[in-house]
Parts: C-alpha cells; sequence; structure tokens
C-alpha cells in the first residue's frame, strides 16, 4: 500500500499496520462489496441533494470527496464558521492549494453515515452558504461566474427559482479622461480620498497618459453611476497598463521571450 516498508522517510506505526491489515482483509473477502454498494448510495444520495438544493458543485465525480464553490476565503470562512456553530466539520480549501478566488467547502461522504445525517448536512450547508453570501454581501451568480458555471436556479421543495435581473433606472456614466469630467462633481465624490481628486487624475494622466512606448503608458477608465435623476451614487476610476509576467526573471531569461520591447 505504501510501496515499501517506509512512509514519509519513517517506518510505519503499529496503528496504520494494524489498518492496513484489516483493509487488506475486508478487500480480500466479500464484505468489501456490501460496503462499496453502502457508500455509493450514499454518495448518490448526497449528489441528488446538491442538485435538489441547487449548490454550486464544481464537478459531479460520483466519489466521496465533495467541493462546493464558495469564491473567495472570506466568504469560505464565515460559512465554515456557521458550519461549526450547527455542529458540523467543513474542510476549506483555500489558497495555494486552488486559486484564491475559487476556495471551495470540502467534505467526504462515509458508508457509516444515516440517510437523515446527509439530508441534514447538505440542508445546513445550503442554509449557511447563502447566508454567508448576504452577510459578504456577494450574490450566488458572481460565485458560479467565479468557477466558470452556469447562473443559478433553485429547485428547493420541488418548485424551481430561477434568478431574474432586477430591472433599475441606473445608468453608467464612462469616461476616458478626468477632463471630460465635471470637477466639481468629481471632487464633492473622491476629493477625500487621497490624491483622487480631478487635480491629482489629470496630473497622473499628464504623467503617465501620454507616454509612447506601451509599457510606459497608462489608459484611464472613469465611471459614475446615476440614479434616475441624474444624481450620482458611486464614483471609481481605473487604470490599465502591460504587465511583465517575468518581472523578476533575470534580462537573460527574459529575452527569451516574444514580443520583447526595444
Amino acid at each position: 500500500m505504501f510501496g515499501g516498508p517506509f512512509s514519509y522517510s519513517h517506518p510505519l506505526s503499529p496503528p496504520v499496520t494494524g489498518a492496513a491489515i484489516a483493509c487488506a482483509r475486508i478487500h480480500l473477502s466479500g464484505e468489501i462489496y456490501d460496503m462499496q454498494r453502502a457508500l455509493a448510495d450514499n454518495i448518490s444520495r448526497c449528489s441528488a441533494l446538491l442538485q435538489e438544493y441547487d449548490l454550486p458543485i464544481l464537478s459531479d465525480t460520483h466519489t466521496p470527496i465533495n467541493f462546493v464553490c464558495v469564491g473567495t476565503p472570506k466568504l469560505g470562512i464565515n460559512v465554515v464558521k456557521r458550519m461549526l456553530d450547527d455542529g458540523y466539520y467543513c474542510n476549506l480549501s483555500t489558497f495555494p492549494v486552488v486559486p484564491v478566488k475559487n476556495t471551495g467547502l470540502r467534505f467526504t461522504i462515509q458508508r457509516q453515515l444515516e440517510p437523515d445525517d446527509i439530508e441534514q448536512f447538505v440542508a445546513a450547508v445550503a442554509r449557511n452558504f447563502r447566508a454567508g453570501l448576504k452577510d459578504e454581501c456577494v450574490s450566488e451568480a458572481d460565485v458560479r461566474r467565479q468557477f466558470g458555471l452556469e447562473p443559478p436556479t433553485h429547485k428547493i421543495n420541488g418548485a424551481s427559482h430561477a434568478h431574474s435581473t432586477r430591472e433599475t433606472t441606473h445608468r453608467l456614466d464612462h469616461a476616458t479622461s478626468i477632463r471630460e469630467i465635471d470637477a466639481d462633481e468629481w471632487n464633492s465624490l473622491l476629493a477625500s480620498a487621497g490624491i483622487f481628486d480631478a487635480a491629482g487624475c489629470l496630473a497622473l494622466e499628464q504623467t503617465f497618459g501620454g507616454r509612447t512606448r506601451p509599457e510606459e503608458r497608462w489608459d484611464f477608465d472613469y465611471f459614475i453611476v446615476r440614479d434616475g435623476s441624474g444624481r450620482p451614487l458611486l464614483a471609481t476610476f481605473f487604470t490599465t497598463s502591460v504587465y511583465k509576467d517575468d518581472i523578476f526573471a533575470q534580462a537573460s531569461i527574459s529575452a527569451q521571450g516574444s514580443g520583447v520591447v526595444d
């Protein structure tokens, strides 16, 4: 089972040796088939419940290990704490095991679990997952988008509830230069945010916006969200620039790449 007399550079401990011998005896007997059938039944039951509660599952591989997508580590910690309060322990898969925004709730289905145990557990996952979404102001559609999944369609208790887009009268204004925006209005929204008032943004544009070389040039995008009457609600801006993936590599290594700008 371990490819030799050593495991992780030390001999097998007596408990591990005993477990390995017992496992081998089960696999050599007819008992293994009854155990496999019981485990397969529990796996199928769990998979059906996960689909019934429309939880974001990365893939349904019909294995004992399950992964419920939660997105950010902050949301994952929120859900795990809620599960602990309900008396359930779940393992949280976080960075660097998975990408930062692909955190997930991981749990294992065992043969010894009763049907009620599985049903109550999955119900708790669904309840705490959606409560965590509300706490962290994250939509389920955003979580699914991070994993490339389809939008949610809740099917709890046999009813299907597809998420619909709420109609809104808000509008989004976009500009590529601070000169296109009323300075007084911009300052009323962002003058207290460091140097990001109209004068500060103009200084950034004059410093980085007119560069000839693409690796030195910034592109600017300004956004203002307004309500139906035109009153500004939110404002921000973004800068876009070329990022060098091998920025910490030696020059000789970088020179071997394609698209090197002289």
